[in-house]
């Protein structure tokens, strides 16, 4: 019988962040501590992304887990059954701004449920820069919806959360506990969520220095969060 659902948010707080999101890999003992809580009895494993579902499989490949992408938009079973999948976004942008940004040293990042803009590491560009403000415009002119990160933005087509898919793995896995890790604002509401039902860690960041959502952790670093997954998996075993 499942005991214990271990999620996680992927970047930022299972892998380091990188100025380009193509160059992110997961942190090998994020991973090799992923891999064992996932073939240890009674616990199951989720890594939940604002990647697309084919992108966040690439970088996890080995690990017999639970993958959501796109904010939850898409989830896919431990024995790769995909269990929800949204219909895909089909617009574009106006190829005017598109070129300008470009020009401003902007990185656009296609997805399958919208389009992502970056700015980590581009001189003079912060989150009210004019570009900014015309990409959040033209994406609520799109029925698209914001969701903002560390030095990025993402217009999407709405009505999915990491929080609807930790409750969905709830219910699919029947467990009584949960732990989340995350790392970002879109990381909050899962991870109150996760406070009520077990526990909810925050991975603390110069660049996000809210306080965290009622009853969640903050842990300094990548090291402290994986100290306090081995301390749940050595409980889970007693």
């Amino acid at each position: 019988m499942t005991r214990l659902l271990l999620a996680s948010d992927f970047d930022g707080t299972l892998a380091p962040l990188q100025t380009d999101p193509t160059r992110v890999t997961i942190d090998p003992q994020a991973y090799a501590l992923l891999k064992e809580a996932a073939e240890t009895r009674a616990v199951e494993v989720a890594v939940i992304s604002g990647r697309d579902l084919g992108d966040l499989r690439e970088r996890t490949a080995g690990l017999r887990c639970w993958l959501s992408g796109s904010h939850g938009h898409e989830i896919m079973s431990p024995a790769g059954e995909l269990i929800q999948e949204g219909v895909a976004w089909s617009g574009s942008l106006d190829p005017d701004w598109e070129a300008r940004a470009r020009a401003a040293g902007l990185r656009l990042e296609p997805k399958r449920f919208g389009v992502g803009l970056h700015w980590r590491d581009v001189p003079g560009i912060d989150e009210a820069h004019p570009l900014i403000g015309e990409f959040e415009s033209w994406a609520g002119g799109h029925g698209l919806s914001l969701v903002r990160g560390r030095c990025v933005v993402e217009a999407a087509i709405g009505g999915a959360s990491k929080e609807t898919v930790l409750k969905i793995l709830l219910e699919r896995t029947g467990a009584p506990r949960l732990l989340y890790a995350g790392d970002d604002l879109t990381d909050f509401p899962a991870l109150e969520f996760a406070a009520s039902q077990g526990r909810g860690w925050l991975i603390s960041s110069a660049e996000r220095p809210e306080e965290s959502p009622p009853g969640v952790e903050r842990v300094k670093s990548r090291e402290e969060l994986l100290k306090r997954f081995r301390e749940e998996l050595d409980a889970i075993r007693v």
